[in-house]
């Protein structure tokens, strides 16, 4: 182990600089940074020089979490500027995450604002903003907290937090001021990702096979269907859909391939600058996600190391990538794509020549037996973090991936040649149809491995220090490989069972039976569970079920993978079950009884003992109505009533002493502890 650090000495340098990011995040005091730069100079005075140096990059990655954190936004109102990182649309608005540059009360006294990036929720389609424009606004900022009425609840807002953005805004047309280009290299690299897009789209591909490039190539997986996305993640290759390393790679290949005449005259060191240059453009066209920027470091270094006839360490250079990442953006420490693309690069490494039983003298046999070899090797350090984020396991990946891996340098060639066609001005015609045959290819691959029986083990939860086990058992796996100890292979296999039992032991219990109101915005939805089954009912108008459903689905994923429920049923009218039931707008769930008041009619429920009575959106007359003809226990404001008159019926509520429950303020559920 110690010859292994001496080859890779940056290695514990980084862990260290990880450690402190991740203290500085939780503890978000400067006294962290301040008491280990008082133990580094211990340590420099008594002359443990390498110990000074891991303290003192604990030191640095604590100072520079502190320095990225999102800044305060003064909620008031004032004047921004910010460009305009990501941009997307939904049914009736735009989304823009954009990054505050510039603040003040008025355009002519705008002064520089530490980076922070928001949300813009802008309610119309005109006028359009495009990645990489800078907008001036005039805007009140609120923070962002997630709207959780359910256990487990999946929210948008919760993936905002985890990026680090923390604030939002809903910017109405005339608030913005100015709409203009951001001026710079980066900028202009960033915008070419909508032409490129622009130029799939207008070629004679299939509809499915224009997604599916505009996916590979520039990393918009906004395009794709809900089906395509499921049938390559159950079948284990997810990861082609994400630019990573294998794209890079590839892209690295065909450049390399395209610039072999300069090798010929003797210009090798150009064609080596050339490529590092093109890489490194594609990350910035493509959004420098973390994994497509840790590739281009690595083969940067790679190239560069070549071409000075330098000594590579592939772990040295991963570690020289992590760190460089985290230097600008500490927060991507906390994405999934930042992690999954480091553990499974890791893995390759560790693992990558030891479950290849091929010499390399051999090319051919070699090459072969590393698809599969890979495939595990990146599998073993990658599927416990992708189980813990995305709780399911894909049995077949090793099928999936021998036969696509080989057919992706394909497409990414192919594709290349039909953009750079369109860039001309002419259509490739033939490239086109063998890109739709080899997608085709690809899609049934994708397909038939994802409906194999078994195909996804689904539903795996278990508690995050179970992954503590689990990499030490990765560490021992490696060192019984490189020092040939069958006993740490054994101790590894122990750890490993040790954190499966564990993670079954942890398995909570749940009740049989659950109640909850579900706050939106234009309408109230009751969630029930019975059994193993999963109801909704809906005060939304019938036509707007299909996108109820939907996004019910959703946000409920994860509360229904735990409870092992597979489906989720919208019901209305009459309906019984074990647990409940339903007369049009009133609700018996066990002693208790549920009106759901969602217009003036209130003659259905007059012969009936309400315990609560919901109001919602489309009742306009008085609580004192609601009171005379139901006479509830306690009356539910409802969420999507407008604020004015749910300002109104609480005053009213006060008034006649009425016990009221706002779900503004809180949420309401039921279960068999409820009294």
């Amino acid at each position: 182990m110690k010859h292994f650090l001496s080859l890779n000495p940056l290695l514990p340098i980084v862990a260290s600089f990880i450690c402190g990011i991740t203290i500085g995040f939780a503890i978000q005091s400067m006294l962290i940074p301040i008491i280990s730069t008082a133990l580094a100079l211990i340590l420099w005075f008594r002359h443990l020089n390498y110990a000074t140096i891991i303290s003192i990059s604990f030191t640095l990655g604590a100072a520079n979490m502190l320095l990225h954190l999102p800044a305060h936004v003064n909620e008031q109102k004032s004047t921004y500027r910010a460009i305009a990182m990501n941009c997307r649309e939904s049914e009736s608005s735009q989304i823009v995450i954009a990054k505050l540059i510039s603040s003040g009360s008025d355009t002519s006294k705008m002064h520089k604002f530490p980076s922070t990036e928001v949300e813009l929720i802008i309610p119309t389609f005109t006028p359009p903003v495009q990645l990489s424009d800078i907008i001036t606004f005039e805007a009140s900022f609120e923070e962002i907290n997630p709207i959780r009425d359910v256990p487990d609840e999946i929210t948008f807002e919760d993936y905002l937090l985890k990026q680090g953005i923390k604030y939002k805004t809903i910017l109405k047309p005339e608030e913005i001021i100015s709409i203009g280009k951001a001026p710079g290299v980066l900028n202009g690299l960033r915008r070419m990702r909508t032409d490129i897009s622009r130029l799939i789209f207008r070629s004679s591909l299939s509809n499915e096979s224009k997604e599916f490039l505009n996916t590979i190539v520039t990393g918009d997986v906004s395009t794709l269907t809900s089906e395509t996305r499921h049938s390559f993640t159950n079948a284990g290759i997810a990861h082609v859909l994400a630019l990573s390393g294998l794209h890079v790679g590839v892209i690295s290949l065909i450049i390399t391939i395209a610039l072999w005449p300069l090798n010929i005259i003797g210009l090798r060191k150009y064609g080596i600058l050339i490529t590092i240059v093109i890489l490194w453009a594609y990350a910035a066209i493509t959004g420098l996600s973390p994994s497509v920027v840790r590739a281009v470091i690595m083969a940067t270094i790679f190239l560069a190391s070549g071409m000075m006839q330098r000594r590579y360490s592939s772990f040295n250079t991963l570690a020289f990538a992590a760190l460089l990442i985290l230097l600008f953006n500490p927060m991507a420490l906390f994405s999934i794509g930042f992690i999954l693309s480091f553990s499974a690069v890791a893995g390759i490494l560790m693992f990558g020549t030891h479950l290849n039983p091929i010499s390399p003298r051999h090319k051919i046999p070699y090459y072969i037996i590393s698809l599969p070899a890979i495939s595990i090797s990146a599998m073993l350090t990658a599927s416990a973090v992708s189980a813990f984020y995305f709780h399911n396991f894909p049995l077949y990946f090793l099928i999936a991936n021998i036969t696509i891996s080989p057919l992706l340098p394909l497409c990414l060639g192919i594709g290349l040649v039909i953009i750079i066609g369109q860039l001309m001005g002419f259509d490739c015609a033939i490239m086109c149809q063998c890109f739709d045959f080899i997608h085709s290819v690809i899609s049934h691959i994708a397909d038939f491995v994802a409906n194999l029986p078994h195909a996804n083990i689904q539903g795996l939860y278990f508690p995050a220090w179970l992954l503590i086990p689990y990499a030490c058992a990765i560490i021992l796996l490696k060192a019984g490989f490189s020092k040939r100890r069958s006993s740490y292979i054994l101790a590894s296999a122990m750890l490993v069972a040790f954190a499966l039992t564990a993670g079954f032991m942890c398995k909570p219990t749940f009740h049989n039976d659950e109640l909850f109101v579900m706050r939106r915005t234009y309408h109230t939805d009751i969630c029930i569970k019975s059994d193993s089954n999963l109801y909704l009912i809906t005060t939304a108008p019938h036509q707007e079920y299909e996108t109820v459903k939907s996004i019910a689905d959703y946000r409920m994923r994860k509360y229904m993978d735990r409870r092992g429920i597979d489906t989720l049923s919208i019901i209305k009218g009459c309906f019984d079950s074990r647990h409940f039931s339903l007369r049009n707008n009133i609700l018996g769930y066990r002693n208790h009884t549920i009106a759901v008041v969602s217009s003036d009619d209130l003659s259905d429920s007059k012969l009936q003992k309400i315990n609560y009575a919901i109001v919602c959106r489309g009742y306009s007359k008085s609580i004192a109505e609601i009171c005379s003809a139901l006479r509830p226990d306690t009356i539910l404001l409802g969420y999507d009533l407008h604020p004015r008159r749910h300002k109104r019926y609480v005053d009213e509520c006060i008034d006649m002493g009425v016990a009221y429950k706002s779900l503004r303020e809180s949420t309401f559920h039921l279960s068999a502890n409820s009294r």
